[in-house]
């Protein structure tokens, strides 16, 4: 709703640069991802909008596994895009990151 404030991931701006060291030592992270873009069966010349991505963690391994697919990810915190798009360009990624909500 319009009138709800937006939650920032873990709560607290102060907590975003941990975001990615959190999830990794707290999820089965990396394989509940792969299973998930394995069941999106992902082919070329799709167009994939991941949807409150934060990190880019999933927008990141959908591209390394099809990079024949296009990928964008969205998110309505500057602050973890900033990260995504560094994560991004650390992998040399070609993903599309971009601030929105929905």
């Amino acid at each position: 709703m319009a009138d709800q404030p937006y939650l920032k991931a873990l709560r607290f701006d102060a907590l975003t640069p941990l975001y990615d060291f959190v999830i990794r030592h707290t999820l089965p992270e990396t394989e509940f991802k792969r299973h998930l873009v394995q069941q999106a069966d992902i082919h070329d010349g799709q167009r994939i909008l991941d949807l409150g991505c934060g990190t880019a963690t999933l927008t990141v391994l959908m591209k390394d596994l099809h990079p024949g697919a296009t990928i964008i990810g969205l998110d309505g915190d500057p602050k973890i895009l900033e990260l995504a798009k560094k994560k991004a360009l650390r992998t040399a990624t070609d993903i599309l990151l971009t601030r929105g909500m929905a």
